[in-house]
């Protein structure tokens, strides 16, 4: 149960998609281009209106990816935890089978705290940036 649950979770870690800022916003900032007839296009309008607004859209995507991410993980850990409980439940003084149940409750509250760590701090970097 333990190498699916991992398997699943580093599967799921590796498919996340991360979107990037957009070609057209990234093509007039690098080349410039935004200067005397130019400046009307769509493009540097686009890339004003992101100078001005101070806000990046990569960090704004990875704020979203994170988020969403870690609402995964929690599901994934609630899940484990009511299936840990209910082995504890049904073990019936079965002490290997109340101690798997265990080590599930264990392993679900750790993951939940790194987590929440790795999300603090995450956060905080990208408060930074």
């Amino acid at each position: 149960m333990k190498k699916k649950l991992c398997a699943f979770l580093i599967a799921l870690g590796l498919l996340m998609p991360v979107a990037v800022t957009s070609g057209s916003a990234l093509a007039a900032t690098a080349f410039g281009a935004c200067d005397g007839n130019a400046g009307s296009t769509d493009v540097c309008k686009d890339v004003k209106s992101q100078a001005s607004s101070n806000t990046n859209p990569l960090i704004d995507t990875l704020k979203i990816a994170i988020n969403i991410f870690s609402i995964v993980i929690g599901v994934t850990a609630v899940i484990v935890l009511v299936i840990s409980g209910f082995r504890m439940v049904v073990s019936l003084g079965d002490p290997s089978g109340f101690q798997r149940g265990r080590d599930g409750v264990v392993y679900a509250c750790i993951g939940l705290a790194v987590t929440a760590m790795a999300q603090l701090i995450v956060a905080f970097v990208l408060n930074k940036l």
